[in-house]
């Protein structure tokens, strides 16, 4: 029998719920109000089955994202099964609601990063951005302990045309003071937000270029495991950011995030229609040989390019569902 070729993905993208408690707009926009049923979701047995298979695969980075992953009330089972896998990293995403409580729990499991979404440091524009109240100086108080736990944290944010694209240096500022590096993220279309990606849509091209004509950025090193983000330290600071560009800089050439979503869904690229639905194998309790052929099929043809770019978004989806 021929050996089936399939692209080296080396970092899986691994979401436990749809479900999150803030409501960010370009992440679970108003006209999503159904989450996924408990029954439609991946369960323990078959991460046990699953995990050890993507690591047969290549995979050497696993991240929990969700929605927002700390909802999940076996979270800390899920970490312990990862780092107790063999994967290099395990790292996990968080709006930071929970963080400060979770972060020690984090660490005594064996979790390696976290990266915290803040689309502000302004109490009334992080209300506005996450659809909360009064919860900015708790996120704050979550990426301080994780830090002081060497959970290594890195803090994302959506960039927003005229909601927050204003606070570029602000956030230099604060990744001087905290030593914690920022990632600018541009807007994604997904079919499910066209006007609001339109009237917010701000390409980090343009952000690098106001950051370039006030500081000198130093370009690093690209981390292999650490995604598609550009990044760079500032010149005379501690502060380090990082610009992920889909739509104006691109970087599906070295892309090698697979992901896979609470309901049990592969997907290849983030804009990828369909994918392969792996729920039906486990339910009928598919051997990991034949899961493992199932996934090798299904990798032999990686996307190399986003579709975006070559034209609409041929399925609507929100991000809280595919994991970002």
């Amino acid at each position: 029998m021929t050996a089936i070729q399939f692209q080296p993905f080396k970092y899986l993208r691994l979401s436990l719920t749809d479900r999150c408690n803030f409501r960010c707009r370009y992440c679970l926009p108003e006209a999503i109000q159904a989450f996924h049923s408990t029954e439609n979701t991946l369960r323990m047995e078959d991460w046990k089955k699953l995990l050890p298979v993507m690591r047969e695969l290549g995979i050497q980075k696993v991240r929990l994202t969700g929605g927002e992953p700390t909802l999940h009330p076996r979270l800390l089972e899920i970490i312990e099964l990862l780092t107790s896998s063999g994967f290099t990293e395990t790292a996990l995403t968080t709006n930071g609601f929970r963080l400060a409580k979770l972060a020690p729990e984090f660490k005594r499991q064996g979790l390696g990063r976290v990266n915290v979404h803040l689309d502000s440091l302004r109490p009334a524009a992080f209300d506005k951005a996450s659809q909360t109240k009064g919860l900015l100086d708790r996120v704050l108080d979550g990426i301080r302990i994780a830090k002081d736990l060497g959970l290594k944290p890195k803090v994302n944010l959506v960039l927003m045309k005229g909601e927050n694209d204003s606070e570029a240096e602000d956030f230099m500022e604060f990744s001087d003071r905290e030593g914690v590096e920022v990632r600018f993220i541009e807007l994604m279309p997904t079919g499910t937000n066209a006007d609001y990606f339109k009237e917010f849509f701000i390409p980090v091209t343009e952000i690098k270029r106001r950051l370039a004509e006030k500081m000198e950025l130093i370009p690093l090193e690209r981390d292999i495991l650490g995604g598609p983000s550009r990044r760079f330290e500032i010149a005379g600071s501690k502060a380090r950011v990082g610009f992920i560009g889909a739509s104006c800089e691109g970087f599906c050439d070295s892309c090698q995030r697979l992901r896979l979503t609470s309901e049990g869904v592969v997907k290849r690229c983030l804009f990828e229609p369909g994918g392969l639905r792996l729920k039906p194998l486990l339910d009928r309790g598919a051997t990991s040989s034949e899961i493992d052929l199932a996934m090798k099929k299904f990798l032999s043809e990686k996307w190399t390019f986003n579709p975006h770019v070559a034209g609409p978004v041929k399925e609507a989806f929100p991000l809280a569902r595919i994991g970002g």
